[in-house]
């Protein structure tokens, strides 16, 4: 392999290269999975959740910058509803979480899951908005249940009468 065709992965901000380095550069033919957290809190306390917000201080929110790094990839995800907003934590605390949906091409935005305890008040509109555009793959993962958006909330589909 030529000079360019290998690179070394190391931890932001040291000199730390991680094992295996310096890798093959082998652009990926396709992304099978893309999570990542658009915020790193919670708005709820679940007793069974595995995270301990007690040594968080506050709400990070991902920057603009980084959110569309993560959209530019979606021409690579080939299956619908691996574009994760949520691993472990509450995306509609993103005080754009909307616009974050909305910027996604419509084309793309199967790919868009997302877990949810839909503790959050939002403009009907745009959760209505939300939970049509994206992935069958939206959880409704809340321990105060709200029978009323649970339906799509939980499939992701959209309403119809037979639903409710």
């Amino acid at each position: 392999m030529g000079e360019g065709e290998f690179f070394t992965a190391r931890i932001a901000g040291t000199d730390y290269a991680l094992q295996g380095s310096p890798m093959p550069r082998a652009a990926p033919k396709s992304i099978g999975l893309l999570a990542g957290d658009i915020v790193n809190q919670c708005n709820l306390r679940c007793p069974f959740c595995i995270v301990d917000y007690s040594n968080v201080p506050g709400l990070n929110m991902m920057s603009h910058q980084i959110y569309k790094k993560m959209i530019e990839l979606l021409p690579k995800i080939a299956t619908p509803g691996n574009l994760w907003f949520s691993c472990l934590h509450e995306p509609t605390m993103h005080t754009q979480f909307i616009d974050c949906v909305e910027e996604v091409p419509d084309i793309f935005r199967d790919r868009i899951s997302f877990t949810t305890n839909l503790s959050r008040r939002m403009d009907p509109s745009g959760l209505t908005l939300t939970f049509l555009s994206c992935s069958r793959d939206v959880d409704d993962n809340s321990c105060s249940h709200n029978e009323s958006l649970d339906c799509f909330g939980r499939f992701g589909n959209r309403p119809n009468e037979s639903d409710h």
